[in-house]
């Protein structure tokens, strides 16, 4: 008996020795900020793919995970203490994290917080009082959005993210199916609602009056009809689907930036007339190189100047294209510039819709 109690005194020495070395304790391991009092984690540079954050650091309390703290790690799973109230923007975007329990003292979870994870499924918590637009967007196993009942801000029904009064459709799971009927609810589809998902066919109901920013860009819709309760629709709403036209319903007034890729041909209702918004060349570029590009420029190649970056406030992740209307056919310079800073450039003559597909191979 004493042997065999010996013997599983040892394993559990073990287990415990093997979860120490799987999970980050240290508090070295960790980027920090100290303001007034508390921490805000800043990064990690663990080699631990299961980090528990410490509830302190130095006696202070830990209360903010910062704004790409955790992005590009190889994180799997995390343990977060309830001293966190505020997930910053991108804090674990673009990680191998398959599963968070976010604690009951979180109140705010920043701008895709958690996009392009590998999450299954995630619980929102009564204390979450504020979202940011694409937390979970790019999440292609991510099947549901679960609100607890308590919650007085959202809520959740099929696994689809709601305000609490149903008005507004916040956050669609993409790894649901990729076909959706709204609810008769809704009056606003909120910013970056289906973006990146797999969507390819969605009902809009006539009580819908808004569609917001990039709502459905990136999807894989072929075909859409815009009700005419519809007064707005946002910058890049339908950008980087596959629609080759639309209709626009007399009811619309306000069409953003973007909000059609530049070769979709419009069809307005009340006059049946039909315009494509570009008749100059589209490049459409390709990011086949493992990173996130984070800047865009495209010149012609007698110019000494970059310009503006095309891309503006956004981002081309990897397996993602961009298209571009050139002002005129011609030699333009093409140069991406990843997370890492490299960049990659290209030359191209450019007669016609083209699509240049960028790899390692281009690296500078």
């Amino acid at each position: 008996m004493k042997k065999t109690w010996l013997f599983l005194a040892c394993v559990s020495c073990s287990a415990l020795a093997l979860f120490a070395q799987n999970a980050a304790q240290n508090a070295s391991d960790f980027q920090t900020a100290l303001a007034n009092g508390q921490v805000t984690i800043t990064g990690y540079s663990g080699s631990a793919t299961d980090v528990r954050i410490p509830a302190r650091i130095n006696g202070a309390s830990v209360t903010s995970i910062g704004e790409w703290a955790f992005a590009w790690t190889e994180l799997t799973s995390v343990t977060i203490p309830n001293s966190v109230t505020s997930i910053g923007e991108e804090a674990f975007a673009w990680t191998e994290l398959t599963s968070v329990t976010i604690p009951n003292s979180v109140t705010s979870i920043g701008e895709r917080a958690f996009a392009g994870t590998g999450l299954t499924s995630v619980t929102i918590p009564n204390s979450v009082t504020s979202i940011g637009e694409g937390a979970f967007s790019a999440c292609s196993n991510l099947t549901a959005i679960t609100v607890d009942a308590r919650n007085a801000n959202f809520s959740s029904v099929d696994g689809v993210l709601f305000s609490k009064d149903m008005k507004t459709l916040a956050a669609y799971p993409g790894g649901k199916s990729p076909h959706y009927t709204i609810p008769n609810s809704v009056t606003s589809i909120g910013d970056w609602a289906f973006s990146w998902t797999g969507l390819t066919s969605v009902t809009i109901p006539n009580s819908v009056t808004s569609i917001g920013d990039y709502a459905f860009a990136g999807t894989s819709l072929t075909s859409v009809t815009i009700p005419n309760s519809v007064t707005s629709i946002g910058e890049g709403a339908f950008a980087q689907t596959s629609l080759t036209s639309v209709t626009i319903p007399n009811s619309v007034t306000s069409i953003g930036e973007g909000a059609f890729d530049d070769d979709v041909e419009i069809i307005r209702a009340d006059s049946g007339s039909k315009q494509r918004l570009s008749v100059s060349p589209v490049i459409t570029v390709v990011n086949d190189t493992g990173y996130t590009f984070y800047y865009l420029y495209i010149s012609p190649s007698d110019s000494d100047a970059w310009g503006k970056d095309v891309l503006g406030d956004h981002v081309l992740y990897d397996g993602q294209s961009f298209r571009y209307a050139l002002p005129y056919a011609g030699t333009w310079d093409i140069m991406a510039e990843d997370s890492d800073e490299d960049t990659y450039t290209r030359r191209l003559s450019i007669r016609a819709d083209t699509t240049l597909t960028l790899t390692l191979e281009d690296l500078d």
